[in-house]
């Protein structure tokens, strides 16, 4: 047979596999949470895509890491018939994200799974792929389990001096700071200091690795920083990783504030360059300090953080409404300051702010345009203001997506999301995922978690962070509070039947999970 004729039956017998292929997504997430999980595979499923993410056993979950070399061995089996795949490099390198700052694997372990991932695009003809790591956090304050256990002495000094040394590389300390440093520099045990920064390096030497090989390796690579701020080792490294990227890197490699918005962010994006579609999105942000706020957990501007976060996703922002295919409103707080969603400040009270800002958004839609809001005004949860507001004016079903959970980045990374996938979704579905938002984001995080800590947790001395025995107790319990607040509010509740769970055996986080009630 004519060698010429061979490839034309060869391209023609494999085109159709890889038209077959176009519709299917590989997923690796950071680790089992609803939010890098279940949230993420339900908002893809709704637009019309089959996505397919690993085994539960090698995933990490709240009591154990993933594993890394089995998660990297199916990801390479599953890539042989996938059109894209969106991984977590802390998962594959790691075993999660929590195992990236807990984990005992030596430089040149890490190392070769970092090389193993990027050699695998290589392998595929009909394969995009999109990677998303992170900066290693600096918290001011110890979470149970997920930092080295000396963080809960040494954390918040470990936070204050790196604070004070990425400041003086950047500017000139008063005496009282050198002062300040050198009493923690004293304070800390060296073997706590060792370690921590020893732990960081081969984080750094990850990303500086992955980073290298991006340009070619990956369709895509973000890499968020998580749990950041101003300053911080995370800012400082933040600093050394940008002078690693040439600015022509910038269409495929962005850093921001956040993480666990990443894997929908880039599923997004996966399935926007499968369409070849490049959307246009116009920003609008509520009255006072607007775009120049800085949130609570982050380092930078949020709105610098919204334009990174739509160019990670592939689209482009535009200046007039006319232009947009869909409008992006950030709900900021009047001060800049954003206050925990907790306070006493965060009533139901439709304010002069709030309804000024939902009359920004009834402008856009009724000019026809898409809508989403991204609800930063609190940290770790939405403000009762503009939900009130919106469900009062009718707008709690007619938008195409909302956000308003733990940090700004996670609610702008999913409003994103969800608000530029929510054209190729039913409205049943679309309806159904703004339900899920309102009920996590709303009435669990802004209202029932500090009632469940009040009337419960505080007053039998009880440990929110482990709830062992007291878990049915307290997911009753939400339940019975979240579904008081909806009927009040939102007038779509009646339709869904409410089911609740503490997946982490804790109440930081809420599996949310709304099926119709007919």
């Amino acid at each position: 047979m004519n060698v010429f004729l061979r490839i034309a039956l060869l391209i023609f017998f494999l085109l159709p596999a890889a038209a077959a292929a176009a519709e299917k997504i590989i997923f690796v997430p950071m680790d089992d949470r609803p939010v890098n999980l279940s949230y993420a595979e339900d908002i893809l499923k709704s637009a019309g895509w089959e996505i397919v993410s690993p085994p539960a056993e090698l995933l990490a979950s709240r009591y154990k890491s993933g594993d890394p070399d089995k998660l990297m061995a199916w990801l390479e089996e599953q890539s042989r018939t996938a059109s894209s795949a969106v991984v977590a490099a802390d998962a594959l390198i790691y075993g999660g994200l929590v195992a990236s700052r807990t984990h005992d694997y030596a430089a040149d372990v890490l190392n070769a799974r970092a090389e193993r991932l990027i050699g695998l695009k290589n392998r595929y003809v009909y394969f995009n792929l999109y990677v998303f790591g992170t900066i290693m956090r600096t918290p001011r304050s110890f979470s149970k389990g997920t930092e080295p256990p000396y963080y809960e002495e040494w954390g918040a000094d470990i936070f204050r001096l790196s604070a004070l040394e990425d400041k003086e590389g950047i500017r000139r300390l008063s005496r009282r700071e050198k002062a300040e440093k050198r009493e923690l520099l004293a304070k800390i045990p060296a073997r706590v200091r060792g370690d921590w920064l020893n732990r960081r390096a081969l984080n750094f030497g990850v990303n500086k690795l992955l980073l290298a090989a991006a340009e070619g390796a990956f369709d895509y690579f973000a890499l968020g920083r998580d749990d950041t701020a101003p300053f911080s080792q995370s800012r400082k490294e933040a600093r050394l990783l940008a002078q690693e990227s040439a600015a022509a890197r910038l269409y495929n490699y962005r850093s921001f504030p956040g993480a666990d918005q990443l894997g929908l962010l880039l599923l997004t994006r996966a399935v926007l360059d499968r369409r070849q579609y490049i959307p246009f999105v116009y920003v609008e942000y509520a009255g006072g300090a607007g775009r120049e706020t800085v949130p609570s957990y982050e380092d930078a501007p949020v709105g610098l953080t919204v334009n990174d976060h739509i160019y990670a996703v592939g689209g482009m922002p535009v200046r007039t409404a006319e232009r947009a295919d869909l409008a992006f409103f950030i709900n900021t707080p009047q001060s800049g300051a954003t206050l925990e969603a907790a306070a006493p400040e965060n009533t139901a009270a439709v304010n002069g702010h709030a309804q000024s800002f939902i009359e920004l958004i009834k402008k856009q839609m009724r000019a026809n345009k898409k809508a989403a809001i991204a609800d930063v005004e609190f940290g770790n949860g939405a403000s009762n203001a503009l939900v009130a507001g919106i469900c009062r004016e009718g707008l709690s079903c007619r938008i195409d997506a909302y956000a308003g959970w733990n940090t700004a980045g996670n609610s702008i990374g999913y409003a994103l999301g969800q608000g530029l996938l929510a054209p190729y979704m039913e409205d049943n579905d679309r309806e159904r995922l703004l339900a899920v938002r309102y009920m996590d984001d709303w009435a669990y995080q802004a209202n029932v978690r500090g009632a469940l800590y009040r009337d419960i947790v505080w007053p039998r001395g009880l440990d929110g962070s482990e709830l062992d025995k007291h878990k049915e107790m307290l997911a009753a319990a939400a339940l019975t509070k979240m579904t008081a607040l909806a009927r009040a509010y939102l007038p779509q509740s009646g339709r869904y039947r409410l089911t609740v769970d503490f997946p982490w055996n804790r109440l930081f986080e809420l599996a949310v999970v709304l099926k119709n009630a007919t």
